[in-house]
């Protein structure tokens, strides 16, 4: 790697030098230059540790009258836009919306900024996170990438058609996941102050590179840019950025502001009422002896540390294990993170499900969308006991032909209290009520029958599940149904106390979606229609829970919607 300039016989000084060395098979290591100090890892990430140490040492080495930022640089023609910002703070992210804009590369992460005020940069693909890959292959994107260890993809993008321009315009990106766009012009030493921050001229030691910087934010105009979304980016504001990039003095930007404002708030309400694109299904990855799968609303969190429990405390299962996950709200913040997950997990699967809104619906597209043999179906908050999942498969071992409806004591937070199933009574408008029983207190206890479970876990042979009723939606009611459907076709409901699974009840941020008693109500009388059990006790509950007018009118309505016989006795 050399430095900017070359001396006067035409040649340059070396300021690092590295060596890639390894394998797919082995891992990847980075020497300096016999010594090894990153690695054995991925390509990608072997990559990446060397386009970051070959950028500190050309900070370190920069020459005088050169200041090193932590910035990406974009070319329009011969006119350099300088971006400087921290690391997670909006600058990949708007740099790959520009780049579909028609904007040219220079860099992403160093740039070297002269006096007189040039930018340049040794060139390097672009990295970005996962969420925001995802957003560019759903707009279409096809360059060539590699994935990192954290999810992170390093991008090809093309080579700058010049080495060098003139900086034009100066942005300080401020990424806020909602935000109406907003465009700030700023003083002359703000934006010294706001470029120091993103300082790397450690070679500087008389001013640390204030001299540079203090003349380049005297010479060119410099916005502070809020965006919420990426599609913000484009129109005017694309317009706007590049004639300041081409001359525009900041009284004119300045001038031009209100004009811009008004045309991005007419956008930005526009965004507003244009669907999104969904993001893609990942494809199908072949035959697996167990499908791991959830459905999600909104929940990142939740699937991110259920998915990386799994990995971390059962990896002697994972060689022949999928991860499916539905997303129920595949239009929410959530999603582009939950599809981002595909790049980092190697047999993790992304579904986008927008048919029927509930909890019943998605767990029945887990199984259309399994590819193992066995399914084993969690909410996207729960963690195992170690050492669970393989005696779950090997008691799909000793019984490969299992019809039977399969699960688990609760484990409380305290990690020793359990509740290995519901009994049939009502409370809160819910039917089963967490219990204890000393037959699951040793976990090495054999199976027995239990009447029904909450839902947090259950497995079974994949061709034997039976499904929810197509008209069940919302959430409730499917506790219970789904056990009296595998017992009225003669197979049996177990406890398997080994199976022990710990649930995230808390919510401190609120639930995502609606939970309206009307569908509650509604998946009731569908259950209950089905297998010919009378109403009068769960009526009873709703009344005197919700009050008798209003439960007499929610069941009367939710018949009539059915067309079931039998109205509500009256209060």
């Amino acid at each position: 790697m050399f430095l900017p300039e070359a001396d006067s016989e035409g040649s340059h000084d070396i300021a690092a030098e590295f060596e890639l060395a390894g394998s797919d098979a082995e891992g990847w290591s980075v020497l300096v230059p016999d010594r090894v100090v990153f690695g054995p890892s991925g390509l990608g990430d072997a990559l990446n540790e060397v386009l970051i140490r070959a950028h500190g040492a050309l900070a370190a080495d920069t020459q005088k009258g050169h200041s090193a930022l932590h910035a990406a640089a974009l070319v329009v023609g011969d006119h350099g836009l300088l971006m400087p910002g921290a690391s997670r703070g909006g600058k990949s992210t708007l740099v790959s919306r520009m780049l579909g804009l028609g904007f040219g590369y220079l860099t992403d992460d160093v740039c070297l900024v002269s006096r007189s005020g040039d930018v340049s940069a040794p060139f390097r693909p672009l990295t970005v996170r996962a969420d925001t890959w995802a957003e560019m292959q759903v707009r279409g994107n096809t360059r060539p990438s590699l994935t990192l260890g954290d999810g992170a993809r390093l991008v090809a993008v093309p080579q700058p058609a010049v080495a060098s321009a003139r900086v034009g315009l100066i942005i300080f990106p401020r990424f806020v996941s909602g935000a109406r766009l907003s465009l700030e012009l700023v003083s002359s030493a703000k934006a010294a102050m706001l470029l120091m921050q993103h300082n790397y001229s450690v070679h500087d030691k008389e001013s640390l590179g204030l001299e540079t910087i203090s003349q380049l934010a005297g010479q060119v105009p410099a916005l502070v840019l809020t965006y919420g979304k990426s599609e913000q980016i484009g129109g005017p504001v694309q317009k706007l950025i590049e004639r300041a990039m081409a001359g525009l003095s900041r009284e004119e930007i300045g001038a031009d502001l209100p004009r811009v404002a008004e045309q991005v708030l007419q956008v930005t309400n526009a965004l507003a009422t244009t669907p999104k694109p969904l993001p893609a299904p990942t494809p199908r990855k072949g035959p697996v002896r167990l499908t791991i799968g959830m459905a999600t609303y909104d929940d990142y969190d939740g699937v991110y540390f259920t998915i990386q429990a799994m990995r971390l405390y059962h990896p002697e299962v994972l060689e022949d294990t999928e991860f499916v996950v539905v997303d129920n709200h595949p239009e929410g913040v959530a999603a582009p993170h939950l599809k981002g997950l595909e790049h980092a997990i190697g047999n993790y699967r992304y579904i986008p499900f927008t048919d029927t809104g509930g909890t019943a619906a998605p767990r029945d597209r887990i199984v259309a969308e399994a590819d193992g043999r066995y399914v084993l179906s969690l909410d996207c908050h729960v963690m195992l006991v170690p050492g669970a999942v393989r005696r779950l498969l090997a008691h799909f071992s000793a019984n490969p032909e299992t019809s039977d409806l399969l699960q688990g004591p609760l484990l409380y937070d305290d990690a020793r209290s359990i509740s290995p199933y519901w009994k049939p009574s009502w409370g809160s408008g819910m039917y089963g009520q967490w219990a204890s029983d000393p037959r699951a207190d040793d976990m090495d206890a054999p199976p027995f029958d239990i009447e029904m479970q909450g839902l947090g876990l259950y497995a079974f042979r994949r061709d034997a599940w039976p499904g929810f009723h197509p008209k069940f939606r919302g959430f409730g009611g499917e506790e219970f149904y789904i056990h009296e459907k595998f017992r009225h076709r003669g197979d049996r409901t177990l406890c398997l106390p080994f199976l022990r699974w710990m649930h995230r009840f808390g919510r401190p941020g609120g639930v995502p979606y609606r939970n309206k008693w009307e569908d509650r109500i509604r998946n009731y009388l569908l259950g209950h229609a089905e297998f010919g059990i009378q109403t009068e006790t769960m009526e009873a509950h709703f009344r005197q829970l919700l009050g008798a007018e209003t439960a007499t009118r929610l069941f009367r309505e939710a018949r009539a919607e059915l067309g079931l016989e039998g109205p509500a006795p009256e209060a």
